[in-house]
Parts: C-alpha cells; sequence; structure tokens
C-alpha cells in the first residue's frame, strides 16, 4: 500500500511539473506571436508611409522641365484636414496614380524649416517657407496649387477637398480645360463646376 501511494504521488507530482512546463511553452509562444503581430502592424505602418511618400517629388525646386502641370499641397502635421488629406492619398491608388504620373507633385509641410528653389523670370529664387507662402497666398491647410510648368498659379483651392472631387479637379486640370481663361477667375471656376457636374460630383452646398 505504502508503495502505492508513494507511486500516485510521484505520478501526481510529475504531471504538476509539466503541466506548468506546458503552459510556460504556450505563453512564451503567445508572447512570440503577440511580438510578431506588433512587428507586422510597424512594418505595415512604415509601408503606408512609404506609399506616401513616393507620390511626391523630393527636390526642392519647383519648376517642371515637361510640359507637366506643377500640384503644390501646403499642409500641417497637426491640422485634421491635413492629415485627412494624407489618408486619402496613402489609400486611394487612383489618386496616387494621377499625382505620380499626370502631375509634378510637391507635398509642402510648413512645420518644416526648408527652403525651397522657386522658378521666377527665368531664373531660381532660394526663398524660405514664410516667402513661399506669400507667393501663393496661403492662408490655410491644406491648400491645393496647380500651376504651369514655370510655377505660375492656374488654379488655388484653400482648404481640404474630398477625394473624388480632388480626382475629379486634376482630371480637369489634366484635360487642359482651363486653357484660355484667367487663372482663379469665375470663368475658370465655372467651367470646374461643369466638369464636376458631367463627372457627377456632388458638391456641398456650403
Amino acid at each position: 500500500i505504502l508503495i502505492m501511494r508513494l507511486l500516485i504521488f510521484i505520478y501526481i507530482f510529475v504531471s504538476i511539473i509539466f503541466t506548468g512546463c506546458s503552459d510556460k511553452n504556450e505563453n512564451s509562444k503567445k508572447i512570440i506571436n503577440d511580438d510578431k503581430k506588433v512587428e507586422k502592424k510597424e512594418i505595415k505602418k512604415l509601408s503606408k508611409q512609404d506609399i506616401f511618400l513616393e507620390v511626391f517629388i523630393k527636390d526642392n525646386k519647383i519648376y517642371s522641365k515637361s510640359s507637366k502641370t506643377i500640384l503644390l499641397i501646403f499642409a500641417n502635421k497637426k491640422d485634421p484636414y491635413s492629415k485627412k488629406l494624407e489618408e486619402d492619398i496613402t489609400y486611394n491608388k487612383e489618386l496616387q496614380e494621377l499625382l505620380k504620373t499626370s502631375l509634378n507633385s510637391y507635398y509642402i509641410n510648413i512645420n518644416e524649416e526648408k527652403r525651397y528653389k522657386q522658378f521666377y523670370n527665368n531664373q531660381f529664387m532660394n526663398v524660405d517657407m514664410k516667402t513661399l507662402m506669400a507667393i501663393y497666398s496661403i492662408k490655410a491647410t491644406p491648400s491645393i496649387i496647380f500651376t504651369n510648368n514655370q510655377a505660375k498659379v492656374i488654379l488655388s483651392i484653400p482648404g481640404y477637398m474630398p477625394v473624388e472631387q480632388l480626382i475629379s479637379t486634376i482630371k480637369f486640370i489634366k484635360s487642359k480645360k482651363y486653357q484660355g481663361l484667367k487663372p482663379n477667375s469665375k470663368e475658370l471656376l465655372k467651367a470646374l463646376k461643369q466638369h464636376y457636374i458631367q463627372d457627377n460630383i456632388t458638391l456641398n452646398k456650403n
């Protein structure tokens, strides 16, 4: 009887030890898996940021050697509408493609102490952020500025524009429907509004 009790005791003791080890292994696996999930999220986050940055020209020269229209986006990282526009660009492939292939696109963070080379009178001027914002009359963020290949303004849009409307606006500029109309004129805005109607874009009445 004593021997049987001893064997039962040993069996229970060994079972407890193995159960503890098994639990530790499971916990270790869970921690490793959780760490991998965090890493994947970080990689995904970085890759999305890379996608956003790849759309824009890194050069600080605001100029186009080709006949491509220039797009300047003035943004403030602390502004929720600038962040919304950044999300639109990051997640909308059609918008990304238009920004990369149809325009020379620049993303200008007004919080950066960065200098730009602004093309003016057939030469480049070295300007700071304050001067650049004054040149394009930037009073709100985001501001979307379309210019010709020598950085002369075609159309200025202060404030956030919904993604479908922005895509339609780029297509309007790409089609050259603005040609023969004065920059930012009532006639140009009327032509743009007509383009929106044809493109089934619903405008906010406000």
